[in-house]
């Protein structure tokens, strides 16, 4: 006997009515039995499961050799059940992962890692700085993550980024409008920043379109 599987965030009925999911399948699943599961803070015996088990895949996952033997420790099992996770058990799981992944600095490219430390910089000088401007920068990096994931396909990565394709396109024209700038200007003799930044630019608009 086969038995077949649903997983909504939202009810199939409200999905439909925004054009997610098809109103014939809707239909058909809404006549199905429902099963509500409480947010990860209303069924805190489940959290050390949880907990182990994605400890368990960022291990296997890691791109750098960690210690197979790391375990969770009762303190911080406990520390773990006071949480009120807000964003349920995909938070559970980024604070997990986050125990395991290596340093930033390997995590993050060239732009990334100046962008943020950057912004450490000014703030601990008390420095003006447009914070607008740095997270488009770094927005710009995921964004690059993104479409390299799905081959330069914009669609899918604007759905993985809960954005639109127009967005997306805006994204890259700005980066081309920038890249002329660099190759238009005297930039490029400057400094090696320059140079690496340009690196970078190239590196994140050309991807397969």
């Amino acid at each position: 006997m086969t038995r077949d599987l649903f997983f909504f965030e939202e009810s199939p009925s409200g999905l439909a009515r925004t054009g997610c999911l098809a109103p014939s399948l809707s239909s058909l699943i809404i006549q199905c039995k429902t099963i509500v599961l409480p947010p990860l803070r209303k069924r805190k015996e489940d959290i050390p499961i949880l907990a182990n088990h994605f400890l368990e895949l960022a291990i296997a996952r890691a791109e750098v050799p960690i210690n197979a033997r790391l375990n969770l420790t009762s303190d911080l099992l406990d520390f773990l059940m006071t949480q009120r996770w807000g964003e349920n058990v995909l938070q559970l799981k980024a604070f997990i992962a986050a125990l395991v992944s290596p340093p930033f600095n390997v995590l993050l490219n060239h732009s990334e890692r100046i962008e943020v430390t950057k912004m450490a910089l000014m703030i601990e000088e008390g420095r003006e700085f447009s914070l607008n401007q740095s997270i488009a920068r770094i927005e710009a990096c995921v964004v690059s993550r993104a479409l390299a994931k799905f081959s330069g396909c914009q669609s899918k990565a604007a759905q993985l980024l809960g954005t639109t394709d127009r967005s997306i396109r805006h994204l890259q024209e700005s980066l081309t409008r920038l890249i002329v700038f660099f190759c238009s200007s005297s930039l490029l003799e400057m400094a090696t920043d320059s140079s690496d930044l340009l690196c970078d630019l190239f590196t994140l608009f050309c991807i397969p379109s």
